[in-house]
């Protein structure tokens, strides 16, 4: 994250506040439905301008500009609005990642796979070796992003011993709080022994499905068969290939070989039912060439608001698919299954 005093001052970030409060009031009508937070209800009053002022100075950082609240040129504006403005349940947590099957029906779940988890818990310390079967893990913390470590089971003593204290740093990171992803914080830390599960039945491992008021608008197909290198390749939700690619600080590279699996109506389905809890949500997918796809997580903020699509034209088109004649105020309404009950 940047300085937070360049080049945004808490006083310039309280300016841009109050100017909101005036241009766009429909973003600070509420509060939202029941059982619904947004940035603005859970900070402090007193610290939500530090808050901004980070999630500013962050935004400009990547893009040499300000957030446009007004006019969302780009959908990393949109992204920005998210953090403060979108509506977000509170339980389950969807940032959660042994959330996301929670928003899920029993019909729709019995066609998705989900990954064997034999161990979870509220404390970092790992079980005794005789809890958990033997064979390969990943140790994840589930209120965080990237934050996980391979460990094959059971461990020795000193791999223990470094990866609790890994997530014991990981729990105190507060993840997301500084720069406006509250939700990450918005429950109890829990931590997770998952199985790694090779897959050598395909190329393409994950889909991403981005979804905005439970309408399913754009599947981004990717693999990643190098460190910091994926195979990507775009589609809309009727299995039309676009030439955009999603941005990133992975480098990516077009996929024309890749097509869309037989089980893409259930993800689509599945990415749906989940996204009608909120305005905006990207659902990913792991092992899609399997029998049942495996559920990942849930994102409502990808890259931070430091990255959208490329090239810029894409950008502009992608915006229009994803968030069409949405406005600001849309964003601090409450979700679809609400409005729709």
């Amino acid at each position: 994250m940047p300085r937070l005093q360049w080049p945004v001052t808490m006083e310039q970030a309280e300016l841009e506040l109050d100017e909101l409060k005036k241009t766009q009031p429909g973003l600070f009508l509420g509060p939202p439905g029941q059982g619904y937070l947004r940035g603005i209800d859970f900070y402090l009053p007193s610290a939500l301008p530090t808050v901004y002022q980070q999630a500013l100075n962050s935004f400009y950082a990547a893009h040499k500009r300000m957030p446009d609240l007004i006019g969302l040129p780009q959908i990393v504006d949109y992204y920005f609005a998210i953090k403060f403005f979108s509506a977000v349940p509170i339980a389950p947590n969807p940032s959660d990642k042994l959330n996301a099957s929670a928003y899920l029906s029993p019909d729709l779940l019995a066609g998705i796979a989900l990954p064997k988890r034999p161990w979870t818990s509220d404390d970092w310390r790992l079980p005794d070796d005789d809890a958990v079967p033997p064979g390969r893990y990943f140790y994840k913390f589930a209120n965080g992003s990237t934050m996980h470590e391979e460990v094959v089971w059971p461990s020795t003593r000193n791999k223990r011993m470094r990866l609790e204290d890994q997530a014991r740093r990981w729990a105190m990171s507060y993840w997301g709080l500084h720069w406006g992803e509250w939700w990450y914080f918005s429950s109890k830390p829990r931590f997770f022994l998952e199985e790694v599960r090779e897959d050598s039945s395909a190329a393409i491992v994950e889909a991403s499905i981005f979804v905005c008021q439970g309408s399913p608008k754009l599947i981004q197909l990717r693999s990643d068969p190098k460190p910091r290198l994926a195979l990507e390749r775009l589609f809309t939700t009727e299995g039309k290939p676009l030439s955009g690619s999603v941005g990133g600080p992975t480098r990516k590279r077009l996929d024309k070989a890749a097509e869309l699996p037989p089980c893409i109506g259930t993800m689509l389905q599945a990415a749906s039912e989940i996204g009608r809890h909120l305005f905006f949500a990207r659902i990913d997918f792991l092992h899609i060439w399997a029998p049942k796809p495996y559920l990942g997580e849930i994102t409502l903020c990808p890259y931070y608001a430091t990255a959208g699509f490329k090239p810029a034209d894409f950008d502009l088109e992608a915006k229009k698919m994803l968030f069409g004649q949405s406005v600001p105020g849309d964003l601090a309404n409450p979700a679809l299954a609400d409005n729709t009950a």
